[in-house]
């Protein structure tokens, strides 16, 4: 049964608007004409999650736990998901519940009722709940979704911290600049032009700056939005992305912290899809919307391409050199003995345990880094406010 948005007009010929459930345009019209109405146009009904269609990525881990436990509990898929979808506080999920419902009434299985929501439910989720429901092994697959889910989502909590500190200094930098030039330099600019001796370039570019800063303030705060807008147009352009994350490859300790990451993100994914049934060829696809990096991505379509080609996955994977050599063995042995799931499973693990090590190497070196720059940014503002008035007393005493 599905959900059918019409327009209809009455006996007096006004226009009617409205919604209903029906099997189909032939039903629909005999409800119609019961309430006196005759139809005029009708179509599906498309939800969106919430306002942007989307929901948090702490209500999907929550359905898919509650989802999990109902297959797992043996409660009938649509009454568990009724009693779900009346037990969700997000008015807009809580419609895309109840219309997952109504497609699976009407004869969808759970993988086809989902995939109605692209924003809502990833492909990769889709695809997942798909194997799982043509290997028979459904209440497995949502309990891998959710430890995958819950792994992303810490997984982003790492980089957030790693990422919070360094943000929070250069905000900090950035402020006392600010008040430096803006309004404490000003308050020295008499004391200073008085002094009857030659300024030292620092207190002179400090001058400058503080000027041009006090004067010309609003083309600052216009040039500084404009170039946030340019770099972030920049970065959303596929090539501009693409070189950005080559390079970042490349730079030491972080290049190597992205490295882990999406070998990470490939042992994590690709052995949950392999597992659940998700042929090899879609596996490799989905990895590419859902590996951070854009040059792992393209790196792995190569891969995809040799292996639809015939060549092994570790082959492919080896020609790619995206992966460690830890990993490549790992494959090729799963590959040698077809367990290959589970010797990704064993790779998921081995970094589990090394990522947390690098954030916080990273952390460690970048913490005191920070320090250091914010140390030297005000010992030199200091010293270029001190030195002129040192050189007048010393100029003082020497005169005495």
């Amino acid at each position: 049964m599905a959900t059918l948005v019409y327009r209809a007009r009455d006996d007096a010929g006004r226009l009617r608007r409205g919604e209903a459930s029906a099997e189909s345009l032939p039903d629909l019209r005999a409800q119609l004409r019961e309430q006196g109405l005759w139809l005029i146009e009708a179509r599906n009904r498309t939800l969106k999650a919430g306002g942007h269609g989307q929901i948090s990525r702490q209500e999907l881990i929550l359905f898919t736990f509650h989802l999990q436990t109902i297959v797992s509990g043996g409660i009938p898929l649509l009454t568990g998901l009724n009693d779900l979808a009346q037990e969700t506080r997000s008015r807009g999920f809580r419609n895309v519940v109840t219309e997952v419902c109504n497609q699976i009434e009407g004869g969808a299985t759970l993988s086809q009722a989902l995939a109605r929501f692209p924003k809502v439910f990833p492909s990769s989720y889709v695809h997942m709940i798909e194997g799982g429901e043509t290997s028979g092994s459904l209440d497995r697959t949502l309990g891998r979704l959710v430890s995958l889910l819950e792994w992303r989502e810490e997984l982003r909590a790492q980089v957030k911290q790693l990422l919070t500190y360094p943000a929070i200094v250069v905000l900090f930098m950035l402020g006392l600049v600010g008040i430096m030039l803006g309004f404490v330099l000003p308050r020295f600019r008499g004391i200073l032009d008085s002094l009857q001796v030659e300024l030292p370039w620092s207190t002179l570019f400090l001058l400058h700056a503080s000027d041009f800063l006090r004067q010309r303030w609003p083309i600052v705060l216009i040039g500084l939005a404009a170039g946030l807008i340019i770099a972030t147009s920049l970065y959303r352009t596929p090539r501009t992305r693409l070189l950005l994350d080559a390079l970042g490859l490349r730079i030491p300790v972080i290049g190597a912290l992205q490295r882990s990451l999406a070998a990470s993100q490939i042992a994590h994914f690709l052995g949950a899809f392999i597992e659940t049934g998700v042929p090899i060829g879609t596996a490799l696809d989905l990895m590419v919307g859902i590996v951070d990096n854009r040059h792992v991505a393209a790196r792995i379509e190569r891969v995809r391409a040799r292996v639809l080609g015939g060549e092994t996955l570790t082959g492919a994977f080896r020609q790619a050199g995206i992966l460690p050599s830890l990993v490549l063995r790992m494959v090729a042995m799963g590959e040698e003995s077809g367990t290959l799931p589970e010797a990704l499973g064993k790779a998921a693990q081995y970094y589990d345990r090394e990522i947390p090590r690098r954030v916080k190497q990273l952390f460690d070196l970048v913490a005191p880094c920070l320090t250091v720059v914010l140390g030297v940014g005000l010992l030199f503002t200091i010293l270029s406010i001190m030195l002129p008035i040192y050189k007048m007393y010393s100029a003082i005493s020497g005169g005495q």
